[in-house]
């Protein structure tokens, strides 16, 4: 075999190389993009919080954009949430796994809230849904991720949990729907006055 042949095939094997290695990190960062949002599973490091045996629901992949809201089978029911004598507030719909479909979503800022200091808060679903469980937690308005991220409660049943501390925040109530696997996360940007 002359010298230019065998460096031709010497290139091709290491072209060929350099594509499967690239492939496989590709494949591997894809399967890693988002960060997770777990309502079940090792709380995040420094939030204090206890695991929960419910399995883990997916969440935000960069530059994703918010799914749209209906209640035709499309989509996950609007989750409203709000106080006892006040008007439940639509949250914005970020990441879920709904029916054959799903949506990979951004930390939100969630849809404007305003309530007081130790107000009981309450989401309700239109239609009416039953869930498996529930985590609501928060972080302060200007974040884009849910790095530390305090807890606010979690259950099964109907969200009911006590508003965060006097300040504006961000507000995420992911749920795990009862039928099946499905799932969503819902945002606010609550307002607590003190």
């Amino acid at each position: 075999m002359s010298s230019l042949a065998h460096g031709a095939r010497r290139s091709l094997s290491l072209a060929l190389l350099v594509f499967v290695l690239a492939s496989s990190s590709v494949a591997a960062a894809g399967c890693g993009l988002g960060a997770s949002s777990s309502i079940g599973g090792s709380p995040p490091p420094g939030s204090g919080g206890v695991a929960s045996p419910v399995a883990a629901i997916p969440t935000a992949a960069a530059g994703a954009t918010q799914a749209p809201v209906g209640t035709s089978g499309k989509a996950p029911p609007v989750a409203s949430l709000g106080v006892d004598g006040g008007d439940p507030v639509p949250g914005q719909l970020g990441t879920y796994i709904w029916a054959d479909g799903g949506s990979d979503s951004a930390w939100l800022p969630g849809t404007p809230l305003t309530v007081g200091s130790g107000e009981r808060l309450t989401m309700t679903m239109v239609p009416e849904v039953s869930l498996r469980a529930w985590r609501a937690r928060y972080t302060a308005a200007r974040a884009t991720d849910p790095t530390g991220a305090a807890a606010l409660g979690e259950g099964a049943g109907q969200p009911t949990f006590a508003a965060p501390p006097a300040g504006t925040w961000t507000v995420e109530v992911a749920v795990a729907f009862a039928d099946g696997a499905d799932s969503a996360s819902y945002f606010w940007k609550v307002t607590v006055s003190p």
